[in-house]
């Protein structure tokens, strides 16, 4: 997804920025440019990483999670306090008329 990601980028950067560039650039376009290819390198050489700590920590929540180690089984809902109750077989049973679809 990355490297499709990446891809879209550089495409869209070579399309639009490069042409118009070559066509009529002024030295205050230039500056502008070289600020957008330093932007999109940055945003380029930090996304991987970033992508790859916020999978580790859903990773990390979803098995804690399942081990009852945490009430919380995703970073989002422990930041907003809601949290996911698992319902036991009576329980289920129990609610299960609430549903209109459920007969």
């Amino acid at each position: 997804m990355v490297d499709r990601l990446q891809h879209a980028l550089t495409l869209m950067h070579t399309l639009f920025c490069t042409q118009y560039l070559q066509a009529n650039a002024t030295a205050m376009q230039r500056v502008v440019t070289r600020m957008q290819d330093g932007a999109l390198a940055a945003f380029l050489g930090i996304y991987p990483y970033a992508s790859a700590g916020v999978q580790a920590a859903k990773f990390a929540y979803h098995l804690l999670y399942l081990l009852d180690v945490s009430a919380y089984h995703s970073p989002v809902m422990n930041a907003i306090g809601q949290r996911l109750v698992r319902l036991s077989g009576q329980e289920l049973v129990s609610v299960c008329w609430l549903h209109p679809y459920s007969h």
